[in-house]
């Protein structure tokens, strides 16, 4: 269903002013009018066009010239209702290994983990040359990219999908026009707290038995945990560049990429999940971690990290792993400048095995030697 409805082919309609200059009603119509400033905008053509404006429909292949695995929908891993462990290990869902338009292999190891998704991170795609929408390519609009994750809860107490994307013979989907309008309104199918009969009584003189079910209809088939994120896809460099501290970016061999992607090599985009502190500490969070946090690299590859530092943490009294720079809203003194700061930062370093907690030393010399030289260090 998802697959056959996406907007990257199919064509979804809006309703605008008129994108002729000299035509019909204007932006500022659009923004003086009550429903559009009450955030009910007409989402149909019939209000729409019945309103003054203009019903457009478009894709995104009208504008976008798409690769074939530009759209996935899989099945994510499964979990234990209500349970924020780690899921099945065995399904996790890699954009990378689509078989098919859209349609991706679902048996990507990754060992156990959190439910997750491994997203190839896109090429910006080319505008095509009649687009009207991106007349100046798309660099500029990857520029400012969002990420929404939404946590859905369903139910199996009434039906909850279009007709089309459930099997023959079932009753309506559930939406507005079953909200109730009174006590015990027949065309809502759940209601609050509802008595249930169950079975006779214990006799002739006792009623049928009956539960109380503590039922709360705010929490069926609602979304919980929506959360966005802006983010931004930059193109390959193009030059050699020189490390920049203070625009926090890496040094550049452009010669040395080119020939790393001809052989083969891959870009892997590594990130930093949880924060510091233990599992109560960090809950629902966990503690620091990787994503991925397992890499088998060939000496072709490239690791793209993407750090994140929170300068957040409450002030809850014990908090483990504490230091890192002090708190700016606290700091008054250097004398208090280490008193739980809220600020934390990561250090990457070898070990020698993964089960190990302590750095490798791969200094190669005897570091409680005091009287080596910097030269006798660095060799």
């Amino acid at each position: 269903y998802y697959m056959n409805n996406t907007m990257n082919w199919n064509r979804k309609g809006y309703c605008d002013p008129s994108h002729n200059a000299t035509l019909g009603k204007t932006s500022a119509d659009k923004e003086g009018n009550r429903m559009w400033q009450r955030r009910e905008w007409y989402n149909n053509r019939a209000a729409c066009e019945s309103n003054g404006f203009v019903w457009y429909e478009v894709s995104h292949a009208d504008n976008l010239i798409l690769a074939n695995n530009s759209f996935v929908c899989a099945h994510t891993q499964f979990s234990r209702a209500n349970q924020l462990g780690n899921a099945r290990s065995d399904v996790v869902i890699s954009q990378s290994q689509f078989q098919s338009q859209g349609v991706v292999k679902s048996a990507v190891n990754e060992g156990v983990n959190a439910n997750r998704f491994m997203w190839t991170i896109p090429e910006i795609p080319v505008a095509r040359s009649e687009s009207t929408y991106f007349p100046a390519g798309m660099e500029s609009a990857y520029k400012s990219c969002t990420l929404r994750m939404r946590y859905n809860i369903s139910s199996a107490d009434f039906q909850q999908w279009p007709l089309e994307a459930v099997d023959a013979n079932q009753a309506p989907m559930v939406d507005r026009n079953n909200n109730s309008r009174y006590r015990e309104d027949v065309r809502t199918p759940l209601h609050q707290n509802p008595y249930v009969y169950i079975g006779p009584g214990d006799s002739d003189q006792k009623g049928d038995m009956f539960v109380k079910l503590k039922v709360n209809t705010n929490q069926y088939g609602r979304t919980f945990q929506d959360r966005s994120y802006a983010f931004t896809i930059k193109p390959l460099p193009t030059a050699d560049a020189e490390a920049d501290m203070a625009a926090d970016t890496p040094p550049v061999d452009l010669a040395g990429m080119q020939a790393a992607l001809a052989s083969g090599g891959k870009i892997y985009n590594v990130n930093v999940r949880g924060k510091r502190g233990n599992i109560v500490q960090t809950y629902p969070a966990v503690e620091y971690d990787f994503v991925p946090n397992a890499l088998a690299l060939s000496t072709s590859d490239m690791v793209h990290f993407q750090w994140t530092g929170s300068d957040y943490n409450p002030r809850r009294g014990c908090n483990d792993a504490t230091g890192g720079p002090p708190d700016a809203n606290t700091f008054s003194t250097s004398a208090n400048a280490n008193i739980n700061p809220r600020a934390d930062r990561s250090n990457v370093i070898f070990t020698e095995h993964m089960g190990n907690n302590v750095p490798k030393d791969y200094m190669g010399y005897d570091f409680s030697n005091l009287n080596l030289t910097f030269e006798d260090k660095t060799g």
